[in-house]
């Protein structure tokens, strides 16, 4: 029996139930660690260390995990394992616990690539979604660059923040404080609401534009009704609340 693993794939889908074609409800990216509650022949029931979110995945993607606890949180565009015959992508929010792996009993070093050029502090939510998810494709239930939903943009940019972060937007408006309209500043969190729930959240950049996942992740326009894509000329997300977060 399984007690603990983590994954040495860029990411690994989490899913609702035990099958192939369940839905995705939350991803696991590479060297985050979770607990084992069930499993059968091919499927294991997690609950993830970072945020207690709980699903099923493949056994095929993971290891059994009983190494170092300690790590650093990926925030660079770059970084990757490379092996003899191959490398391996480090997503942002992925957790690095050496500078060496192995797999199949081949070492893969890590290589970090990063930009120097480009200054980003890590506080800096908004503009850790720019530079890492701009454009990124929407994945119910992603969290990285390969494919991000909305909360997933929200929790990934505050896990390099270096805070623990609720993964779904109707957990995350319980935290911070709320913001009146107009006094709302860069890195706060804006809410959006239909038929009286809230299903959407955005990382304000400045006192009219958001950054979120719609589509693609996607820069758009904050108005006292909602976000305004001006692709299309309309409002796509009915505005529900600002929050903000100590950060």
């Amino acid at each position: 029996m399984l007690s603990k693993i983590s994954t040495t794939n860029s990411w690994v889908p989490i899913r609702k139930e035990p099958a192939s074609q369940s839905e995705i409800v939350s991803t696991l990216l590479f060297g985050e660690t979770a607990e084992v509650l069930e499993q059968t022949e091919e499927w294991l029931k997690v609950r993830m260390d970072y945020d207690s979110y709980s699903g099923w995945l493949g056994k095929e993607y993971v290891f059994d995990f009983d190494g170092n606890l300690d790590f650093r949180i990926c925030r660079s565009k770059q970084a990757r394992f490379q092996g003899k015959f191959g490398s391996i992508a480090i997503p942002a929010g992925g957790e690095i616990r050496s500078d060496e792996i192995t797999i199949s009993k081949e070492t893969y070093s890590i290589i970090d690539n990063a930009d120097a050029s480009v200054e980003i502090k890590p506080e800096m939510i908004g503009g850790n979604a720019i530079y890492h998810f701009l454009n990124a494709p929407y994945l119910w239930g992603g969290r990285s660059i390969h494919g991000i939903d909305c909360s997933g943009l929200v929790q990934v940019c505050m896990k390099m923040a270096g805070h623990s972060f609720p993964r779904d937007a109707s957990q995350q408006i319980v935290e911070g404080i709320p913001i009146s309209f107009g006094e709302h500043q860069i890195n706060d969190l804006a809410f959006f609401q239909k038929n009286d729930k809230i299903t959407h959240v955005g990382i304000m950049l400045n006192n009219d534009q958001i950054i979120h996942a719609s589509g693609r992740v996607r820069i758009d326009k904050l108005t006292p009704e909602g976000i305004f894509n001006s692709e299309i000329q309309k409002i796509t997300h009915h505005f529900h609340a600002i929050k903000r977060i100590q950060l």
